[in-house]
């Protein structure tokens, strides 16, 4: 973690105010004579997937964080969690089937996504942009 003034961050950072991580998604800077500058930092909150808008102020400090990504297959669903391995070091992680109720419409077996992490806490995942599916019923 790097303690950063918040007019430098810039969209894609991640980092943590008030004990929450977020991902800047945008800032807008508004410097008046009479005053601070007040910075606008529209946010994604990393944990809920909530947008918000922070009013903050130019001295105001905030912890730019490292999110780690990495590729791991689809293994399975044993009911409570979807279990993924890391092709590389063998490594398995599961993450709550509610977390990614959404992503379990596209996951098919042996399917490579990338997964978000901060400090071994599971935010996501990303599919792959092209997914092949099999049609099993139609009217």
């Amino acid at each position: 973690m790097a303690l950063v003034n918040c007019t430098e961050l810039r969209p894609g950072n991640a980092f943590i105010w008030d004990n929450i991580l977020y991902l800047c998604l945008d800032h807008q800077l508004n410097k008046t004579a009479m005053a601070k500058m007040k910075v606008k930092v529209k946010s994604k909150n990393l944990r809920t997937g909530s947008i918000t808008e922070l009013g903050l102020i130019g001295g105001d400090k905030v912890d730019v964080v490292r999110l780690d990504k990495s590729k791991m297959g689809y293994l399975y669903d044993d009911g409570s969690e979807i279990v993924f391995m890391n092709n590389e070091t063998y490594e398995q992680i599961s993450v709550p089937k509610g977390r990614l109720e959404w992503e379990m419409n596209f996951l098919t077996p042996n399917l490579v996504v990338d997964i978000t992490m901060y400090e071994n806490e599971i935010l996501g995942l990303i599919l792959p942009d092209k997914v092949e599916l099999q049609l099993v019923e139609c009217e």
